[in-house]
């Protein structure tokens, strides 16, 4: 069983950052995305500017460690993002005893799609790296993974080859 979220859409505000007692870092975001909104015949209209109508979702991510200095220190309001994360419900009872229920999008991975709107103050984006358009990945130290030169053919070689995978990925984002 997986849990695996994939959201593209735009920062709607800057970064929330702070630190647990305990330490960590935590960023929390909200990312806007929208589709087309669709009539009761389920089709897309026209708006009163003649563009296709759009539905929007708001949704919490929150990010970890160095992810979250990361999204804090170089993301800002308006930024197009994809995040790579799972979802994560929450219940908890709020101060007039009513039980409250929360949805948010833990983040494994946050791509930069743009850079920020300039805002000026302190997430102005000025001093980010720049965005690597092409679609290179970070090869590990000869030895440490290997990828198979063929597709897999047997359902072991199969499981082997998503844990390589798993293993380059966990070590990307580690060493990035």
């Amino acid at each position: 069983m997986t849990n695996i979220a994939i959201i593209t859409g735009r920062i709607v505000r800057d970064p929330d950052t702070r630190e647990t007692k305990g330490g960590t870092n935590v960023t929390g975001i909200t990312v806007v995305t929208d589709r087309p909104a669709r009539d009761k015949d389920g089709k897309t209209y026209k708006d009163e500017n003649g563009y296709t109508a759009k539905e929007s979702e708001f949704h919490r991510v929150t990010c970890f460690n160095g992810l979250a200095k990361t999204v804090g220190q170089y993301c800002s309001k308006g930024q197009l993002v994809s995040v790579q994360g799972r979802i994560h419900y929450t219940q908890w009872e709020d101060k007039d005893g009513g039980t409250r229920y929360g949805t948010e999008i833990l983040a494994d991975k946050v791509d930069f799609l743009s850079r920020g709107n300039g805002s000026g103050d302190d997430h102005d984006n000025q001093d980010a790296p720049e965005i690597d358009r092409t679609l290179t990945s970070i090869s590990p130290p000869e030895g440490v993974l290997s990828q198979p030169d063929r597709a897999p053919s047997s359902r072991m070689e199969r499981r082997r080859t998503f844990s390589n995978r798993l293993q380059k990925r966990c070590y990307e984002e580690r060493h990035d």
